[in-house]
């Protein structure tokens, strides 16, 4: 395991659609805004989970894993919880 609980990490989805990530668990929504381009994860619930670039924390291994996170993103009004395997969050995770 690369990842340990409680570890913060921020999340570039712009990079998980650049180098393919499998995005198993998640779906990846595109805006526009003029010029710019936003992306936002959303969770399997339909939650919006995570924007581009945001800070979350590693809540969890999800049972009986050994390759599968829980992240909490608790940038919003309420902490919004999602799932990536650890070969997504090598590719998300910037430092």
């Amino acid at each position: 395991m690369k990842y340990t609980v409680g570890e913060r990490v921020c999340i570039s989805i712009d990079t998980m659609i650049n180098e393919d990530a499998d995005m198993d668990f998640v779906d990846i929504v595109t805006d526009h805004d003029g010029e710019e381009t936003f992306y936002m994860l959303y969770n399997e619930f339909g939650e919006l989970c995570c924007l581009d670039g945001e800070e979350c924390t590693i809540d969890h291994i999800v049972n009986g894993t050994t390759d599968i996170y829980d992240l909490a993103n608790d940038n919003g009004e309420c902490t919004v919880h999602f799932m990536l395997s650890e070969h997504d969050l090598d590719i998300a995770v910037f430092r």
